[in-house]
C-alpha cells in the first residue's frame, strides 16, 4: 500500500498525514475549506493546527473527496466523531471497500453506537472486514515530535492490522493489533471522558 486518503486535517489527522509520509506513504488529506487546503500545499503547514511544524511535500491536501479517494490503497478518518455518520455517507458511493481506519473516538451522540458500528451501518456487510479502530494514549504533539508513541489498531481481520501496524513501524510509533474492537473503542472513550474529567487534553 503506497498512498493513503486521511480525511480530516485536524489536529489528530494531520500527525497521522505527517506520519504516513514519514513512512514513505503519499498522503492527500482531505478538508472541508479549500482555501485552507492550498495554503497546506503552499506552505506545507497546517495554518490551524500545529502550525509550527514543517509538513511532508509527499502530503497534499484537497477539499475534493474524490480526488482524496481515488487511487489510494487505504484511509484514515480523522474527523470529531460526530461528523464520521456524514463523513461516510459522501464516501460510500466514491470507493470500493478499502482498509479503513477509525482515528475518531466516542460514541455518537444520537445512537450511542461506536465508530465501527457507525461505519458498518452507513458502508454495509461489504466492509465488515475492511473497518479498523485506532486507540491508545497518543498525542498529536508527540507524533509530530517523534516521541514514542503506542497504539492499538483493532479489526476482525487482526492480519490486516498487522499489515497497518506495520507501515507506521518505526523507532517513535509502534501499533499493536487486536481483534478486540469494541473494547478498544470504548477504551478510548473512556480515555477521554477521565482526560477531559481531570482537566487534561486528548
Amino acid at each position: 500500500m503506497h498512498q493513503v486518503g486521511v480525511l480530516g486535517a485536524g489536529s489528530f489527522g494531520t500527525a497521522l498525514a505527517q506520519l504516513c509520509a514519514r513512512q514513505g506513504q503519499r498522503v492527500i488529506l482531505w478538508m472541508r475549506n479549500d482555501d485552507r487546503a492550498q495554503t497546506i500545499n503552499r506552505t506545507h503547514r497546517n495554518p490551524d493546527h500545529h502550525c509550527e511544524f514543517e509538513l511532508s511535500w509527499k502530503i497534499t491536501a484537497t477539499s475534493d473527496l474524490r480526488q482524496a479517494v481515488d487511487g489510494s490503497d487505504w484511509l484514515i478518518v480523522a474527523v470529531p466523531s460526530a461528523s464520521v455518520r456524514a463523513v461516510l455517507t459522501q464516501l460510500l458511493p466514491l470507493v470500493r471497500p478499502m482498509p479503513l481506519v477509525l482515528a475518531a473516538k466516542g460514541l455518537e451522540g444520537k445512537t450511542l453506537m461506536t465508530m465501527h458500528e457507525v461505519a458498518e451501518s452507513v458502508l454495509g456487510a461489504a466492509w465488515a472486514l475492511s473497518v479498523l479502530a485506532l486507540s491508545g494514549p497518543s498525542f498529536s504533539r508527540e507524533i509530530l515530535q517523534e516521541h514514542p508513541t503506542a497504539v492499538v489498531l483493532a479489526a476482525a481481520d487482526e492480519a490486516l492490522a498487522d499489515r497497518i501496524a506495520r507501515i507506521w513501524f518505526c523507532d517513535s510509533f509502534r501499533a499493536y493489533s487486536s481483534t478486540d474492537i469494541v473494547g478498544v473503542e470504548i477504551g478510548g472513550a473512556l480515555k477521554n471522558m477521565m482526560a477531559i474529567a481531570a482537566g487534561g487534553i486528548t
